[in-house]
């Protein structure tokens, strides 16, 4: 379901190119430049989530990420996560580094599902407030 969210956009700029009276090599130029886009977002983290296998939230609000190399970093989460509708935006900040992880209800269990919207909705001043 999230390939589909952040895929179609670029489907309909895609069609959008040819559905115009620009000239042939305009249209051309805006497909291609539209393609390397589509490569571009998807290939170099500019989501940030597919480097995210795995959140962990523990007891003193801080959330721990597990990577696809390997690694863990403790993270604390950000004001601007959010909720809508079947997607969960979540924004991490560590010492270090942002990340942005956006999940759907269909990459998640019944229960975490329900474990993470309680979370973010109960105890979101808690999860705010930690420090890393």
């Amino acid at each position: 379901m999230l390939n589909a969210i952040i895929n179609a956009p670029f489907l309909i700029v895609l069609i959008a190119c040819w559905l115009n009276n620009l000239g042939l090599v305009q249209q051309v130029l805006l497909s291609l430049s539209t393609v390397a886009m589509f490569f571009y977002t998807h290939y170099s983290g500019v989501l940030n989530y597919r480097k995210v296998l795995k959140l962990h939230c523990k007891t003193d609000a801080c959330w721990t990420l597990f990577k696809k190399d390997g690694s863990a970093d403790t993270y604390r989460l950000t004001e601007n996560s959010v909720i809508l509708g079947p997607l969960y935006f979540l924004y991490f900040q560590s010492t270090s580094e942002s990340i942005a992880v956006i999940l759907a209800n269909d990459s998640m269990t019944s229960d975490e599902k329900r474990h993470l919207r309680v979370a973010l909705k109960v105890y979101r001043k808690q999860l705010l407030a930690a420090r890393v």
